[in-house]
């Protein structure tokens, strides 16, 4: 508290500069690798600079992450870092045949993908997706304007060097950019000499360049920019805000850790204390506007201290 001059609150600037949010799952290695680490310095009478502790474990946690460990890890032994997820083809399967199209898009690498889904899925679960791609490198995946695909070899893994001009499904791709990818596929479903317009009416056009102009909108509205899109994530930054942001799709966060708390505040017991507190703040609330904002007497301050 001394450090921020016995404030509480901290300016705009300082709080980027000086907290990190710790605000999903993905955050929670970090956390805890930070919580031991300074129990361990205190326990152990080692000085230390907080700020260069917090420093090194987030590299540490990154250059694991980059280096692949990790990945490869879990990728030997899928069954004890992932969970079963019978119900996840099902409903694939079921979004697939009611005419909607899938498309997968990861930041990890092929076989770290081949290795997960073909324990959760099984071994065709690329014939579900009408488009994989692996290491997009969200968000710049949504920012990019001009970075082509390229196709990955599903047997030895290897980036081919041939120019791809349509996204073939079965097959899988990397890098790309969300401009490419209504390049490379029928985004919009319109069949030949017809183009989509902002509105979702389809007009007749002669002239291919004009067709391709209705047909690919990457902004100011149109399809692309519909919250007909629903784009399913885990990471916040990584995924859901750019592609709200830029486009306004309708996202679903992938957050487990939530389901204890919803079953928690289901509960008759969590309903009544919350209630009460709601009783408590309100009438706390009605007597500081009744006592107003003046000088408060001993009495006064008895009854808001409770």
């Amino acid at each position: 508290m001394d450090e921020y001059s016995g404030k509480r609150a901290l300016n705009p600037t300082l709080r980027k500069k000086r907290l990190k949010p710790l605000n999903d799952l993905f955050s929670m290695a970090e956390c805890c690798l930070i919580a031991d680490t300074v129990q361990f310095f205190k326990d152990m009478n080692i000085p230390f600079c907080p700020r260069n502790a917090v420093v090194d474990i987030l590299g540490v946690i990154g250059s694991t992450h980059i280096s692949g460990d990790f990945h490869r890890i879990v990728a030997q032994h899928p069954e004890r870092y992932l969970e079963p997820q019978p119900h996840l083809k099902g409903v694939l399967e079921k979004l697939k045949k009611s005419g909607k199209r899938l498309i997968f898009v990861s930041n990890s690498p092929f076989w770290y993908v081949d290795a997960g889904m073909n324990y959760v899925i099984g071994e065709n679960w690329r014939d579900t997706w009408d488009v994989v791609i692996v290491s997009a490198g969200k968000p710049r995946f949504y920012t990019d304007n001009s970075r082509p695909f390229r196709e990955v070899s599903t047997t030895t893994g290897r980036v081919k060097f041939k120019k791809v001009e349509r996204l073939e499904p079965g097959e899988v791709y990397t890098e790309g950019c969300l401009r490419q990818l209504t390049k490379c596929i029928d985004w919009y479903h319109s069949p030949v000499g017809t183009a989509t317009t902002a509105n979702g009416d389809s007009e007749e056009e002669d002239d291919d360049e004009n067709v391709n102009e209705l047909q690919y909108p990457l902004a100011g509205g149109g399809p692309l920019t519909s919250p007909n899109v629903l784009y399913v994530g885990d990471s916040l930054f990584a995924d859901l805000v750019d592609a709200k942001r830029q486009f306004g799709w309708t996202t679903a966060a992938v957050t487990p850790e939530v389901e204890h708390e919803i079953e928690m505040q289901s509960q008759t017991r969590f309903v009544l204390a919350q209630r009460t507190i709601d009783v408590l703040l309100q009438t706390l609330r009605s007597v500081q506007y009744t006592l107003g904002a003046e000088s408060r007497s001993e009495d006064d301050l008895r009854v808001i201290d409770g």
